[in-house]
Parts: C-alpha cells; structure tokens; sequence
C-alpha cells in the first residue's frame, strides 16, 4: 500500500507484487517505493493461506511508519510478516498516449488535485532532499495555487449519479496516501468496498486551510466533503478540453475517464 512499507502480494490473476527499495527519483508522491506488478491473468493461483484479515486497524498502524531505511531489515519484515487477505482496485483509465489502460491498486486512486500534485512532485528534485513528506507538500501547495475545481460526473454503483465541482476525490480501500494523509479513516481493505471520499467546491484558501484536518482525518464533516461507498465508481469529465489527472498509489499514469472496481479478496498482503 503507499507508504505501508515492504511486502508481497499474491493471489489470483496476480504474479507478483513487490515494493522494492527507495532510491532518488523512484519513490511515489506519498514517500512510498514504486511497486512493480506482472500481471498473468490466468496464472494458478498458490493454495489459499486459510488467515482472514480480522485488525485492518494494524494495516493502518504499520501504514504510519513507512518503509525501512535499509534492504535486510525489509526482509526481516517481510519475513516476519503474516499473510493477510485484502481487496484489490481495478483501474481502467486514459494513459498519457491517449489509450486505454488498466492497472490495479492496493491502496487509493484518486483525482483532481492530487493528480495534479503528482506530476508536480514528478517534476521536483532539489525538495525530494528534504524527505518525501515535505516535497509531497511543496508539490501540493504549488498545485493549489494554480488548480481549479472540475466539473466531473461521479457514478457510485446504482445510487449516487451526480456532476460534482471536484477539488480532489479518492477511491480508497486503504485509508492514508499523500505522506501519511489519513484520507479515508474508516475504510477498510478487506470489506469489500471502497470509501470514496470528494472535497468540491474549495476555494485556494480553502485548500490550504484544509490541510491539517487532511492529515489528521478530521475532515469528514465538513460542508465540503462528500462520503460514499460503494464497489464500482465511474468518473468522466463533463469539459473534453480539460484533463483530469489520476493519482495512483503515488503515480500519476493517466486521466480520466476512469472506471474504479473492488475485486474482494483477491490478494494476500504479507508485512
């Protein structure tokens, strides 16, 4: 998960995922080391370890304090790791050629915003020195000065269909990205859907005010923010001249239009 540390993935129409160590220019915005996946989607699957998730609490307790520094402790964390069954997103999305892609998340997808702080951070080298945190903010808060809210069509399963003016929304299975931004504090990667979270209709001085709460997950109740849930989230532009840039576990591959959807259980997460 961004930012959650070493671990690897397996499970069906999964070969391998596995976060690799964090090297200059290779870390996603949230601080987190890329992760790399092949994908076979009709690979055998390994025989089911019988251990249910049962404290996705802890997920976001080790989510906190981030990878280790050095190669062998992230070994010994992954072997001293237990096999935990979760969710995983399916993406399909505009890539940056102009095709449709898709890719898969164990994490959060979001957009708007924090698409756009993305390519920002992409783009940053001298405050990548400071620590992932801190260029992950300098990105964000250059971003915000410029961004506007976006018109786009938000489609929640059958119950929620509505063009909202977006600031920034998340598809979150795991609840922190963005350097520890506890996003979405009541999601859950192992019930089966996504807590979707929306910020509309924010002014710049609303963004910057915003922040803390961000980092501290007290922004649920504002006016401002949208909560949903659902398992299958489509989001479209309602202006074609305007890209709206995703934000994928710490990338940003492409834009919107995007089709979100939970696949339950599909992985088994080991840190």
């Amino acid at each position: 998960m961004g930012g959650f540390g070493p671990h690897l993935l397996q499970g069906p129409g999964l070969g391998l995922v596995q976060q690799l160590p964090q090297e200059d220019g290779a870390s996603g915005a949230g601080g987190e080391a890329v992760q790399v996946a092949e994908v076979h989607v009709n690979a055998p699957m390994r025989p089911p370890v019988p251990h249910p998730l049962e404290d996705a609490e802890k997920l976001a307790e080790v989510e906190l304090l981030g990878p280790p520094d050095d190669v062998d402790a992230q070994v010994e964390r992954i072997a001293a790791g237990e096999a935990r069954l979760i969710d995983l997103g399916k993406l399909t999305f505009i890539d940056h050629d102009g095709g449709e892609s898709v890719r898969y998340f164990d994490n959060i997808a979001s957009f708007g915003l924090s698409g756009a702080a993305d390519m920002a951070f992409n783009r940053l080298r001298f405050a990548k020195k400071f620590g992932a945190k801190f260029a992950f903010l300098w990105a964000t808060y250059t971003t915000v000065i410029t961004y506007r809210n976006e018109p786009v069509r938000i489609q929640v399963d059958d119950r929620f269909d509505k063009v909202v003016n977006v600031n920034m929304a998340a598809v979150c299975n795991g609840q922190f990205f963005g350097g520890s931004m506890w996003i979405a504090p009541n999601a859950k990667p192992d019930d089966g859907l996504f807590d979707v979270i929306i910020t509309h209709d924010l002014s710049t001085i609303d963004v910057f005010r915003g922040t803390k709460k961000l980092y501290k997950g007290k922004h649920m109740d504002e006016d401002n923010v949208t909560t949903l849930r659902g398992r299958k989230i489509v989001a479209s532009p309602t202006r074609e001249a305007k890209e709206v840039l995703l934000d994928v576990d710490g990338e940003a591959p492409g834009r919107l239009p995007a089709t979100f959807e939970i696949l339950p259980n599909a992985i088994f997460l080991r840190c």
